[in-house]
């Protein structure tokens, strides 16, 4: 009589389908772990090289026209218009303004494309700010004031386009009057937002303080503080 033949050593078992989901759902918590960090790194990276970036270009800008056009306190720049009533004139600042940026800023700089703005700081809609395609896929907006407000934002079109998350605010100011009150002294002519009261910024600590508190005001500075790079306290 012939005799079975196993063969033992081919007697491989499969996975259960228990065994699958709970390997699928191991992995789906690693990842949900992960990920998320990983990515909010990459991002914060992304936005403080964009941050730097932006800084030169604006500061190179300035000293190249400065080169051609004689120093930044010599440059015509308008005061804020007012129309009869009182109210800011926006279509004549926005002329002060574009006038100023075609003249001395933008022929020593790379841009796409200029438009009026989203108007970023005017809940009613209303357009004040000329907006600057720049050829690394930011955007920058800017407009008349006391000085000339500059803001960033980091990721263009995309939101949130909120101050210290994607925007991040700057001043061009060529008067004395206006760089010694936003700043303290007459050294530079570009440089972070400071108002009200620029005593908020006299250290990192105060700095962070009044970014929890008033990002718009506050947050350009910050990072410049910590040399481009979004620390694990920054409030965002």
């Amino acid at each position: 009589m012939a005799k079975s033949r196993h063969n033992k050593g081919f007697g491989y078992k499969g996975f259960t389908l228990a065994e699958v989901l709970i390997t699928l759902g191991i992995i789906g918590v690693v990842a949900a772990i992960t990920i998320p960090p990983l990515i909010s790194s990459f991002d914060k990276k992304d936005k403080a090289s964009k941050i730097k970036k932006f800084y030169s270009t604006m500061s190179q800008a300035i000293q190249l026209s400065e080169i051609e056009n004689g120093p930044a306190t010599t440059w015509v720049k308008n005061p804020m218009a007012y129309d009869e009533e009182g109210n800011y004139d926006t279509d004549l600042n926005k002329q002060y303004t574009m006038d100023f940026f075609k003249t001395y800023i933008l022929p020593y700089m790379k841009y796409s494309k200029i438009s009026d703005g989203s108007a970023y700081n005017k809940p009613d809609g209303t357009n004040i700010t000329i907006k600057i395609w720049l050829n690394d896929g930011t955007t920058f907006e800017t407009k008349n004031g006391s000085c000339i407000d500059v803001v960033l934002d980091t990721n263009a079109e995309s939101l949130p386009n909120i101050f210290g998350k994607d925007q991040f605010q700057f001043l061009i100011c060529n008067q004395t009057i206006s760089q010694q009150g936003y700043w303290g002294n007459t050294n530079r002519i570009f440089g972070p937002y400071l108002y009200p009261n620029r005593t908020y910024y006299s250290s990192r600590q105060k700095a962070l303080q009044r970014c929890k508190d008033i990002p718009a005001t506050c947050s350009a500075l910050l990072i410049m503080y910590d040399n481009f790079v979004f620390k694990e306290d920054y409030p965002w």
